[in-house]
């Protein structure tokens, strides 16, 4: 029997954030971090919980990339407070870390039933950046600052119950958030469309955002004032969401997570410059033939006859997918490589035998399309920094 999670309920549009006038809970905690709190953004969603009666705390210190001690600094207020709500405001990391306290307060209550640990809040998740997918998502990455890794985290009690997708949040987006973010969503929809368990229904979630994506993130980057395609980017990333969150994703994230806890590069950028690499290598037509699999090679090249790409044979259709990825990403200003940005050779290289150990233990592997060894997971990554 296979399943399919609809869920959560989503508001989106212009004027959409007035749905939390419509919130049942007393007491909610805003999970947020500076930014959102110093330019006002936090003051709209608390104005409105104000005009309805609602106590609120807040907490504004999550930083990019939400280490374990954040999530545990918020467990610790969400302990005191005890609130009925919970809502996660911001771009990925605020959202990630509201769900890891979740998380972590589930377990206590699951072990220490004595401590009366309060049960689960209804769960808000406000995005303010078009990318991670994660308001409509069971799935949380944290950063474990003394090993210098990334922790993915999935569970049932991480899914938000209500998303809402206001427009206004992305209009004074930074250029370069709207390029990584929006490769982040493009990243999602490839990776769940070629998962060992896609199927027709996040097939067609995953299609119809890679069309967005390729029609509306170069319009928003060019002119992030133009609701219609900063809409259309939003409504892409929470499609993206839905796929991956019902079929997983692949080693472009189980790399991206390794990579992203060790040299501190944005999320979205790291999957933007490994995508080409990871499409190349899990649709080579040689490796198919050696393993006798070629969903990959099939996958990735019907995703390019979507976008009107040259596919005639499917090894065709894999080299124009990752060709258009890469003009996409040099359109959006991100560079080809890793080495690019400045990584030191000799310290990339004393890193691959870790990082891809890690990659290879992260949870985001086992769906790959095609299994992987860590030789493989190495060869990517030699890949991705000499661009080759």
């Amino acid at each position: 029997m296979n399943v399919f999670v609809l869920a959560p309920q989503i508001h989106y549009g212009k004027d959409s954030l007035q749905t939390l006038k419509n919130l049942k809970c007393k007491r909610v905690l805003v999970v947020t971090d500076r930014f959102m709190v110093q330019f006002g953004i936090a003051g709209q969603v608390t104005a409105i919980l104000d005009t309805v009666g609602i106590q609120w705390e807040i907490f504004q210190d999550v930083e990019p990339n939400p280490s374990i001690e954040t999530t545990n600094a918020i467990l610790k207020q969400f302990m005191n407070f005890a609130p009925d709500g919970v809502i996660g405001l911001g771009g990925g990391s605020p959202i990630d870390a509201a769900k890891g306290a979740l998380y972590f307060a589930d377990r206590l209550q699951q072990q220490f039933a004595a401590i009366a640990a309060p049960k689960k809040p209804y769960f808000v998740a406000i995005p303010t950046t078009s990318g991670t997918g994660s308001e409509v998502t069971s799935y949380a990455v944290l950063t474990d600052t003394e090993k210098h890794t990334k922790i993915a985290l999935s569970d049932a009690c991480m899914l938000p119950d209500l998303a809402v997708l206001d427009p206004v949040f992305t209009k004074t987006l930074p250029k370069g958030v709207i390029a990584d973010t929006g490769m982040d969503v493009l990243t999602h929809a490839t990776e769940a469309f070629v998962s060992k368990v896609s199927n027709p229904y996040t097939n067609a979630l995953a299609t119809e955002a890679i069309k967005a994506v390729f029609s509306h993130l170069l319009p928003n980057f060019n002119d992030p004032s133009d609701e219609t395609h900063r809409t259309a980017m939003q409504n892409a990333s929470c499609m993206a969401g839905i796929a991956f969150n019902n079929s997983s994703l692949g080693i472009n994230h189980s790399l991206a997570h390794t990579l992203g806890g060790r040299f501190q590069i944005p999320h979205g950028k790291i999957n933007a410059i490994l995508l080409p690499y990871v499409v190349r290598f899990n649709g080579c037509s040689k490796r198919a033939a050696r393993i006798g699999d070629y969903k990959a090679v099939e996958a990735y090249a019907q995703i390019a006859k979507v976008l009107g790409l040259p596919a005639k044979t499917p090894e065709q259709g894999v080299l124009s997918y990752a060709v258009a990825l890469e003009i996409l990403k040099d359109q959006l200003g991100i560079n080809k490589t890793l080495k690019d940005y400045g990584i030191e050779e000799a310290l990339y290289l004393s890193a691959i035998d870790t990082l891809a150990e890690q990659a290879l233990g992260d949870i985001c592997t086992a769906e790959n399309p095609i299994t992987v060894g860590l030789e493989d997971l190495k060869a990517v990554l030699k890949a991705v920094y000499y661009g080759l």
